[in-house]
């Protein structure tokens, strides 16, 4: 076998850790077949009519889902960044505890994270 890139580093010429290789992106193994994250709308392997059903709700969850974790992320990392502002600390806990509320964390994923942010905001006021 040719030994490519320095030796030791356990990387080939192209940057890629040896044995994998990259195919128009992220790195793939060679022999596993690539999957995307989710299924496409109206790519749905199912044929029965209630699992198609589900698979639609299951997307639409997924996406609205998807953004309210975003929101919890940026209304967090604002919390953190204005530690004095009263405002943007309740404006946090209030979208963890929606997102609690509403199914998209669980409540004691929302306790955690309630707990983490003003542990982190406690430490950052000294």
């Amino acid at each position: 076998m040719q030994n490519l890139g320095p030796p030791g580093t356990g990387f080939d010429a192209s940057g890629s850790p040896r044995g994998f290789r990259r195919i128009g992106g992220p790195l793939t193994c060679p022999g596993r077949v690539q999957r995307s994250t989710h299924e496409l709308p109206g790519d749905t392997v199912a044929n029965i009519k209630s699992q198609i059903k589900r698979n639609r709700q299951n997307e639409k969850r997924r996406v609205r889902n998807k953004s309210v974790k975003s929101e919890l992320r940026t209304r967090t990392k604002s919390a953190l960044a204005h530690a004095d502002d009263e405002t943007s600390v309740a404006t946090a806990m209030k979208h963890i505890d929606k997102a609690a509320a509403n199914g998209v964390i669980h409540k004691n994923a929302a306790a955690r994270r309630k707990s983490r942010l003003m542990k982190a905001l406690s430490r950052k006021r000294g």
